[in-house]
């Protein structure tokens, strides 16, 4: 691991694989959005954690892997247009020296905007000329039905057309997958439902190491790693989000796995320890 600089958050070797943080900025999540957190229960956490009350800074953050043979892009944030504070992905890319042109792949965790709207540019076109697009296929599924759009809660209807048309660009080279398992050498993906029907995490692995990149896992690590039941309003199915964040975080705990994700604060990986019924998060040092 490489101290952060520049346009990049943080870096990491897995073995033989390079993995860089990048950011695409942030955004104020209200912590009203936890809807079973009370003010109470709330003001004490953000306090251990050195935050102000109210709406807490919510990292955007995307990643590059480097393989040996190809670059892969996970997630790629707001895009432009949608918020000051976030879209700035493609500008850190560049600023990091990794080219659009040079990336071969774009895997995506979900098609919620703030993951997949970075794919085009404020013109609709595609920014990435020479990637393919994977994803799992109940995600795609989801996020196109207009039969879902239709049953949609109001806040959420704004999705639908917005996963649309960052994919339009990207129709013929779209890869979808159905099931757990290797997606590309050394990455496998995890499916994680809850947050939408096809969340998925990717575990990156090389000679013995390995990293996974969770995600929305959480949205405000600072409140959900202490409480792991409270789900945030933006869930699909924020019951069995909160399952399967609890599952993943038991095991994280086991393993001892380095562990990131879409909203960890300042796109850090760490390791993960159980005190009670609360997970603590241990940031590896940035070297």
């Amino acid at each position: 691991m490489s101290a952060a600089e520049g346009a990049f958050l943080d870096r990491w070797r897995i073995g033989s694989v390079t993995v860089t943080a990048i950011a695409d900025g942030y955004v104020a999540i209200d912590p009203k959005l936890l809807p079973k957190a009370t003010p109470e229960e709330v003001a004490p956490l953000l306090e251990a954690a050195g935050l102000p009350q109210g709406p807490v800074q919510a990292s955007i953050n995307t990643f590059v892997v480097d393989l040996p043979d190809r670059r892969i892009l996970v997630d790629a944030g707001l895009g432009p247009g949608l918020a000051d504070t976030a879209g700035r992905m493609h500008d850190n890319l560049v600023g990091t020296g990794i080219a659009p042109e040079s990336v071969d792949v774009i895997l995506l965790t979900h098609l919620h905007r703030d993951h997949v709207r970075g794919i085009t540019d404020s013109h609709g076109q595609a920014v990435f000329p020479n990637a393919e697009v994977i994803l799992h296929e109940r995600d795609h599924a989801f996020w196109i039905d207009e039969g879902e759009e239709s049953r949609a809660p109001a806040f959420a209807k704004q999705y639908f057309p917005i996963a649309r048309a960052a994919l339009q660009p990207y129709a013929g080279r779209t890869t979808t997958f159905s099931s757990a398992g290797e997606v590309l050498p050394g990455i496998q993906a995890i499916h994680a439902p809850g947050h939408t029907p096809g969340h998925t995490m990717y575990r990156i692995t090389s000679e013995g190491e390995s990293l996974l990149i969770a995600a929305d896992i959480a949205h405000l690590p600072a409140l959900q790693f202490s409480r792991p039941d409270w789900s945030i309003a933006l869930d699909v199915d924020p019951e069995q989000a909160a399952k399967t964040r609890i599952r993943v975080l038991d095991a994280a705990v086991t393993s001892r796995e380095l562990v990131t994700g879409m909203h960890f604060t300042g796109g850090r990986a760490g390791r993960f320890r159980k005190v009670n019924q609360s997970y603590l998060f241990e940031p590896e040092p940035v070297c």
